[in-house]
């Protein structure tokens, strides 16, 4: 069992990594691009959509990590897993993921539809 235990630690660790490696590579990747129009002297700005969007995007992803690492911490410290219990679990962790899946989809719909009507105004 220990091992295990070990294996699930590792793995939940190796995607806290991937975490962090993947949103640090959009987030200096989105400064850069916000800092060379401003070195450009380009009049155009980032939309601010865009902002919202990736803050709250990876305020979203952390969350699933969240979620993860609460299931993880209950699986390794529960002495004995009945399957009343499993499947509670999984239905809960299942609610989780279901509500920050489609939260994580409205908010891209949003930005898209505010860039939309954004650029729609500017036209008329």
């Amino acid at each position: 069992m220990f091992l295990c235990e070990c294996k699930l630690v590792f793995l939940l660790l190796s995607s806290y990594v991937c975490h962090v490696i993947n949103w640090t590579i959009l987030i200096v990747k989105f400064q850069i691009q916000a800092q060379a129009l401003l070195d450009c002297q380009n009049p155009s700005r980032m939309p601010r959509e865009i902002v919202i969007i990736i803050m709250l995007e990876c305020l979203l992803f952390t969350m699933f990590g969240i979620v993860l690492t609460v299931q993880t911490i209950k699986a390794i410290f529960r002495s004995s897993l009945t399957p009343d219990h499993m499947q509670h679990t999984w239905k809960n962790v299942a609610a989780w993921y279901t509500a920050l899946s489609l939260t994580a989809k409205l908010v891209l719909e949003w930005g898209f539809i505010s860039m939309l009507a954004a650029a729609d105004a500017r036209r008329t």
